[in-house]
């Protein structure tokens, strides 16, 4: 996975911001180890990661939360679990 984030580096750096915004709700042990494993490869290629977590009674919210991403970034593609 690493190698694969290097390789996206040139791309990303011409199309997106250098920074990941992650949005977690609930509080998963798989999904926490996940999320520390995106942070630590955020800094391996030198991109800001910032995490917000959320109690899991947000999830009704998400779906909201998704489309205000979408229409504000401009990037559908960013939003894939809630859609």
């Amino acid at each position: 996975m690493r190698i694969d984030v290097k390789e996206q580096k040139d791309y990303l750096k011409t199309t997106c911001p250098k920074k990941l915004l992650i949005i977690q709700v609930g509080n998963n042990a798989a999904s926490n180890k996940y999320v520390q494993g995106k942070i630590k490869d955020c800094e391996e290629v030198g991109y800001r990661a910032t995490l917000v977590k959320y109690p899991e009674q947000i999830s009704a919210l998400m779906t909201q939360l998704a489309d205000i991403i979408v229409t504000c970034t401009g990037h559908p593609r960013l939003i894939t679990k809630f859609k």
